[in-house]
């Protein structure tokens, strides 16, 4: 799936709801879509730690297109797949009306990951290589992807770094601004 990166002040901007949590459960099942095909959707709960816009207090649910329900596997190109434990900056959009609620896919999520020198937190784009300015973020996923393995978290921007532009980008945005499908 090709999505078209966006800049800090449109994820943001275009968010719904934007949050930091750790994910408490992944569940797949079938459901009927509105065209009335069955398919598999993968339900992400995560317990929040921190809301920055939007209504969610202590949990959410994402709802992801595709799944693995016994032997039956739908896979999504480029779907961001979650695990219990999983803790996460995620920036979300139309949740539940979309394949992928989150903002451009991968671009929406910012894993958050315990640093091998000083074990301090700090924040990774959605391919593991850490996030050193919100001016990344428009980068696409794919152009840093050969670095995630080699690069270290030297300058990576920190937890309370990253929450701080966060927040003061929602400041700056208003209300979400609904993009286009």
């Amino acid at each position: 799936m090709f999505v078209e990166p966006p800049d800090f002040a449109a994820l943001v901007a275009e968010s719904d709801t934007i949050v930091r949590g750790t994910v408490t459960a992944v569940e797949s099942r079938r459901v009927t879509n509105q065209a009335g095909f069955e398919v598999i959707r993968t339900y992400v709960t995560v317990m929040v730690e921190d809301a920055f816009k939007g209504t969610a207090t202590h949990s959410l649910v994402l709802s992801l297109l595709g799944g693995r329900v016994g032997d039956d596997r739908m896979e999504v190109s480029g779907m961001p797949q979650f695990h219990v434990g999983d803790r996460d900056f995620l920036f979300v959009a139309r949740n539940g009306e979309v394949l992928c609620p989150l903002i451009a896919a991968g671009h929406g999520r910012y894993p958050v990951v315990p640093s091998a020198v000083d074990h301090a937190a700090y924040v990774t784009r959605a391919n593991h290589a850490p996030l050193r300015s919100t001016t990344q973020v428009i980068t696409p996923l794919e152009s840093d992807s050969i670095n995630a393995q080699s690069s270290t978290d030297a300058q990576a921007l920190s937890v309370d770094a990253f929450a701080a532009a966060i927040r003061a980008e929602v400041r700056l945005s208003g209300p979400a601004r609904r993009a286009l499908p």
